[in-house]
């Protein structure tokens, strides 16, 4: 175009590199995306928190919890219709109206909502048509076939001043799933929830089996009993959480045994659980390689609970420590610990070359690693999802608003698990992060 000639454009048409309001009160579609990424994510939270808040989200509910699933997963697709008809018509303009952002807003709030309280209500569902594992009564001695699903690590018994000084035998603490109970006959009795876990303690040693490993042992049932007293902790709420439905406790490792006559039905998953497994086994043999085993330092403990996530035998009285002077977060997987990774990471991928987006990938792929590889507790899950997203923005060469990265990692973590929304740590990872993006 010749110099002094006007440039036209249609009625709808931006005008070039404006990206402000306009002069009829419409604003570009591209700044809309990231509110809205908020605005869904917290409908999504609020629709799950309400619907498991209410009477209809207990298991004893579950006929009236099917009804109300269908009635706001058909809200949530309404909601969701109009927004994307919204959605079409403002892209042909490229730019959308103040009014018509605000009703666009409304829409995807209310379809967060209906698709987070439908998705609670779902969940129910699904867990009142599992069988119950049937746990036989307290203090019984009972033949158990079952699935090994967290290896067994060492426990202390107590982490107060005068726990050193009883002498109690080592005790081996590891998850069993898919639990089959076998009586005297050779019956089997109590097949229920496949997903349902026991608790296995072990003295001495740790029996010879590794994940995802059948096994068969003896033991002594015990059930988790709520607290007696006000000042007890609540196990009983922590196990349910976990999905621990009891304990076992089996004297010797030699009561322990593989089986090996049954065939898996659920090869992939197995040989995935063994994989990571053993990769979290290098990544702590690297860990603790010339670590001194002093207990008065317990380095060990710390690096194992500051990289995998896991709780070692003695890292409870650190613990305890550092809550006594207010530090106990230092301890925790969050967003310093990824930040950490990232920094040695994209280091090392400068020296291989200069690109951005080569960093990038090269973050994004240490994050996906530390998402596999460490406990999931939710502010890991929720610090290595956002810096999946802010890598794979980095990578692709976009520009990444760091409210909606949270937004998406929250999104992510309500859809795999809806009941989360009214969880502590859930609550308190999310809440910390705002408070630091805005507050400080």
């Amino acid at each position: 175009m010749r110099r002094g000639e006007a440039q036209h454009h249609g009625p709808g048409d931006p005008m070039p590199g404006d990206d402000g309001d306009a002069a009829d009160g419409s604003v570009s579609l591209r700044g809309v995306v990231p509110w809205t990424t908020c605005i869904f994510a917290c409908g999504l939270w609020l629709g799950c928190a309400m619907a498991g808040g209410s009477r209809w989200s207990g298991v004893e509910w579950a006929a009236c919890a099917d009804a109300m699933a269908a009635a706001c997963l058909g809200s949530s697709a309404g909601c969701a219709i109009g927004a994307i008809a919204m959605a079409v018509r403002a892209a042909t303009r490229c730019r959308v109206t103040r009014a018509g952002g605000a009703a666009a807003a409304i829409l995807v709030g209310l379809c967060a909502v209906s698709l987070g309280a439908g998705l609670r209500f779902e969940e129910t569902v699904e867990a009142a048509r599992k069988p119950r594992l049937c746990v036989p009564d307290e203090g019984r001695l009972a033949r158990i076939e079952a699935k090994v699903s967290a290896p067994f690590a060492e426990r202390g018994f107590a982490v107060d001043l005068l726990a050193k000084y009883l002498v109690r035998p080592t005790k081996f603490v590891g998850l069993v799933s898919d639990v089959v109970f076998i009586d005297e006959a050779g019956g089997r009795h109590g097949i229920g929830d496949p997903d349902a876990l026991l608790s296995v303690a072990v003295f001495d040693a740790p029996p010879a089996c590794g994940v995802a490993d059948r096994v068969a042992f003896v033991g002594t049932v015990r059930h988790i009993d709520a607290a007696r007293l006000p000042g007890d902790a609540r196990m009983k709420d922590f196990a349910a959480r976990r999905g621990v439905v009891g304990s076992v406790v089996v004297e010797s490792p030699a009561l322990v045994r593989v089986v090996t006559e049954t065939v898996t039905e659920t090869p992939v998953a197995d040989a995935f659980a063994r994989l990571r497994e053993a990769a979290r086994h290098r990544v702590r043999a690297a860990l603790l390689e010339g670590v001194s085993d002093d207990e008065r330092f317990a380095v060990r403990s710390m690096l194992v609970a500051l990289v995998l996530g896991d709780a070692e035998d003695g890292y409870r009285t650190i613990e305890n420590s550092f809550r006594a002077v207010g530090l106990s977060h230092i301890l925790a997987i969050s967003g310093f610990n990824l930040a950490v990774l990232g920094w040695i990471v994209g280091l090392a991928a400068r020296t291989v070359s200069s690109d951005q987006r080569v960093h990038a990938v090269a973050c994004g792929v240490a994050a996906l690693g530390a998402l596999v590889l460490m406990a999931p507790a939710a502010s890991a899950v929720r610090s290595a999802l956002m810096a999946i997203v802010g890598a794979s923005g980095g990578a692709l060469g976009r520009e990444w608003n760091g409210d909606a990265v949270l937004a998406v990692a929250a999104v992510a973590m309500l859809v795999a698990s809806p009941s989360d929304a009214l969880g502590a740590g859930f609550q308190l990872s999310f809440a910390c992060v705002l408070a630091l993006r805005h507050l400080s």
